[in-house]
């Protein structure tokens, strides 16, 4: 799953594929149900907290592209105005 979500004072939560961006503003066909209830806020806090137990902090020192990869990477910094 993609969605992105986001819980504001335990109570208002968001489920959805909405990006904060001018692309998903103006482009895109992008949904979000925005829920006022403190159980549903409180289920996708916990939820977030447990796949923080898999996650991995990618600090620019260390995260280094090499050969073709690095090359997509600027095309697609270079592209992305455009996009």
């Amino acid at each position: 799953m993609h969605a992105k979500t986001f819980v504001v004072d335990g109570c208002w939560a968001t489920v959805g594929t909405f990006n904060l961006d001018n692309r998903s503003m103006k482009l895109n066909d992008e949904v979000a149900l925005v829920i006022r209830d403190e159980s549903v806020a409180e289920e996708l806090e916990r939820s977030f907290m447990a796949d923080l137990e898999y996650a991995q902090e990618i600090r620019l020192d260390t995260f280094q592209l090499h050969g073709r990869e690095a090359w997509k990477s600027r095309l697609a910094r270079l592209a992305s105005p455009i996009l």
